[in-house]
């Protein structure tokens, strides 16, 4: 793998699985994190080298379990995960970003704010109106939300938006 593997999912994925189960076979492992077992056993190797897990034999197969070391970041990768899930801020105060659905609910409501404004007759600089849908036609277009309820709210979004900018032609 090279490099750091802390950042990777399947890395990841091992390290919270091994804090979840305290003790596994390789082959559990690799179910678990939908990986083969040959690119398991080489991360769990390279995990090995590092530290983090150690492996001994149980009959004919390589038992896994979380070092002191392993259990300690696996602590910190859950917070770490539950800080990006949660949008709090960081230490210097720049907000993490939220997840795809909460944007794509963020991006809807200032459309229907702009529209709204529009239809009272609030707005006048047209050409401003049309960066910022542009702005946000490309923001929404880049999210992907996860839920089926977003993905509809996103292709709402992105045709309200077209119908404005139709409107504003």
């Amino acid at each position: 793998m090279g490099g750091d593997p802390f950042f990777h999912t399947k890395p990841r994925d091992v390290l919270l699985f091994l804090r979840e189960k305290e003790v596994a076979n390789i082959s559990e492992i690799a179910a678990r994190t939908r990986s083969t077992y040959a690119h398991c056993f080489n991360l769990i190797k390279e995990l090995e080298e590092l530290g983090v897990v150690e492996t001994s034999r149980s009959g004919r197969s390589r038992v896994v379990r979380l070092t002191e070391t392993g259990r300690d970041l696996a602590d910190l990768t859950l917070e770490f995960l539950e800080v990006l899930r949660s949008g709090r801020r960081r230490a210097g105060g720049k907000r993490i970003l939220p997840e795809p659905q909460d944007r794509v609910a963020a991006y809807y409501r200032k459309v229907c704010e702009i529209e709204e404004k529009l239809s009272r007759g609030a707005i006048r600089d047209r050409a401003k109106v049309k960066r910022l849908l542009g702005r946000y036609r490309y923001l929404a277009g880049r999210t992907r939300p996860r839920d089926m309820e977003s993905r509809r709210l996103r292709k709402e979004t992105l045709s309200k938006i077209d119908i404005i900018l139709k409107n504003l032609a």
